[in-house]
């Protein structure tokens, strides 16, 4: 019996090429035509609560209040470098590596820089009452980073 590109399956023969059946755009589940019109709008998935939506409100006004604190910090206390480094990794979203080619310096430096910068934002807020969230550094691997230069 030869075989090829098609299996044999009583008198049907299905080809491996073919495509894969299409499901009809029938629905699978019938629900009554006004199913999501009854449901109240106190259990709907997006609801929230008044108290819900005053706490969000006010918990964006302190994160706002905090970040015109941050930055108003790192224009008056950080050097060029540090201002810079910040800026690029936490506003603009680069990493490590791509600050390290941007500046052409070696991304432990920019790391170290980093670092500093938020040590010297910690040590500000210890004299004020403002929490810093922590945000975790990330690097990118990259082979070509860890040229040594002979």
């Amino acid at each position: 019996m030869k075989r090829s590109n098609q299996l044999q399956k009583n008198d049907n023969v299905f080809s491996l090429d073919s495509q894969l059946p299409t499901l009809s755009s029938e629905p699978l589940v019938f629900l009554p035509d006004r199913f999501f019109e009854e449901i109240p709008e106190s259990k709907s998935i997006w609801y929230e609560s008044e108290e819900e939506i005053k706490a969000k409100l006010e918990w964006a006004k302190e994160k706002a209040k905090l970040l015109e604190w941050v930055q108003k910090q790192i224009e008056r206390n950080l050097t060029k470098k540090e201002k810079a480094y910040i800026e690029h990794y936490f506003f603009s979203g680069l990493t490590l590596e791509e600050i390290s080619q941007k500046f052409k310096v070696n991304p432990s430096s920019v790391s170290r820089g980093i670092k500093r910068a938020i040590n010297k934002l910690k040590s500000l807020k210890e004299n004020k009452s403002i929490t810093l969230p922590r945000k975790k550094m990330r690097r990118v691997n990259n082979t070509n980073s860890r040229k040594i230069n002979a």
